[in-house]
């Protein structure tokens, strides 16, 4: 896909299409690289819920959800993974979730041209809230096959 064309359906997704959260445009590269992370980073994506800043319950499980994929993936949307930590992974953080992947996104498809199943979700269990208490980010990672993991981070108060 020309850039061109890239960058004006991620601007799409961003302004024309209900569903998405988050009012910034989904960006090229915004994906940070995790322990393992190898290669370019040729990831676009968002994290939809929780939104920046939101009100979690610590009695109540959180839902984690987003959509991600690999531009150089063919045939696919590239991850094969999602994992949600309490802190940076390679700095003592606990997995608090894994998640399921390849969920189908047809609008990510209609503004894309492809990644139709690029959705994930993950739930954080209510027995796990209580140990997020306070006001602080989560790490989502992506895991791929062949470039490792990478991650985004949403702040929330718990």
């Amino acid at each position: 896909m020309a850039f061109a064309t890239f960058a004006a359906a991620c601007m799409a997704l961003s302004t024309g299409l209900t569903g998405f959260a988050q009012g910034a445009p989904p960006t090229l590269g915004s994906w940070q690289a995790g322990p393992d992370a190898k290669g370019s980073n040729t990831f676009i994506g968002r994290i939809e819920t929780p939104t920046r800043g939101q009100h979690v319950s610590e009695a109540a499980n959180l839902l984690v959800s987003g959509w991600a994929a690999d531009t150089t993936a063919q045939g696919w949307a590239g991850i094969s993974g999602v994992d949600v930590y309490n802190a940076p992974k390679d700095k003592g953080g606990t997995k608090v979730a894994s998640g399921m992947v390849g969920l189908n996104r047809p609008d990510v498809a209609d503004a894309l041209g492809g990644f139709g199943t690029a959705g994930f979700t993950a739930v954080i269990p209510a027995s796990t809230m209580a140990s997020i208490a306070g006001v602080g980010p989560l790490y989502v990672y992506i895991n791929t096959p062949n470039k490792g993991s990478w991650y985004k981070t949403v702040i929330i108060n718990a």
